[in-house]
């Protein structure tokens, strides 16, 4: 928790380091500085680090330091993005990248810290109600309530949500621990999540929005039944 990327090319945010050594998270920070691109890229690429907050310095960096938002938001769905501009005037094609903060050059130290600090508790917020997968060089927070269910096929997992579906690496029993207690077998290959049945019936299921049926086996046919029942009463 608390990890935070900062890209300034030209160094002109170097003051702004008291601001994350303040604050009721500071023991738990970890600030990494890059004013090269490519470092940046590379570092989220080789280390494979989780990331919270992006801030990116725009000043006299407009179009190269969007253009590195974005593939940085590309690449980790979740990132806050604060954006440090120096005026407001010409900056509509930026809102495009759904920054969680603007700030204006040089910014205010306690603005800073403010906002620093409210990003940091929305990502710990969002975090307590994610599940974090790493796949293919791209890190996925995916909230509990868009899985509609996962799918095992060998050693891969397909994670399926309202919008997508997500392949990882791993087993689903590993998953499941992970995973809030309304997500249940329905079969040796499927997990389910229970606040999505539309339909339960002998050795087929089937969620909200879905038309195709997902397997049941007899092993966890009664568990889902009366997990089913018992939400009933």
């Amino acid at each position: 928790m608390g990890k935070i990327i900062l890209y300034d090319p030209e160094k002109r945010l170097a003051g702004l380091g008291d601001s994350f050594s303040a604050g009721e998270t500071a023991d738990h920070r970890t600030l990494h500085t890059f004013t090269s691109e490519d470092q940046l890229l590379f570092y989220l690429e080789e280390v494979d680090e989780d990331v919270d907050i992006l801030i990116v310095n725009l000043v006299r960096q407009k179009e190269k330091g969007a253009g590195l938002a974005r593939m940085c938001k590309n690449r980790i769905h979740h990132l806050k993005l604060v954006l440090v501009i120096d005026r407001l005037e010409g900056t509509e094609h930026l809102f495009e990248l759904q920054p969680d903060s603007l700030l204006f050059f040089p910014p205010d130290q306690d603005d800073f810290q403010r906002t620093i600090l409210r990003l940091e508790q929305m990502a710990q917020q969002e975090y307590k109600r994610c599940l974090t997968l790493v796949t293919k060089g791209k890190i996925y927070r995916i909230p509990y309530q868009k899985i509609l269910y996962v799918e095992s096929r060998g050693h891969q997992l397909s994670v399926k949500t309202w919008e997508e579906e997500i392949r990882a690496y791993g087993k689903l029993d590993d998953l499941l621990k992970r995973l809030p207690p309304y997500f249940l077998h329905c079969h040796k290959s499927y997990l389910i999540n229970s606040n999505y049945v539309r339909q339960l019936e002998m050795y087929r299921i089937r969620l909200e929005g879905k038309e195709e049926w997902i397997p049941v086996s007899q092993k966890y046919y009664k568990i889902i039944k009366n997990t089913l029942l018992a939400e009933a009463e």
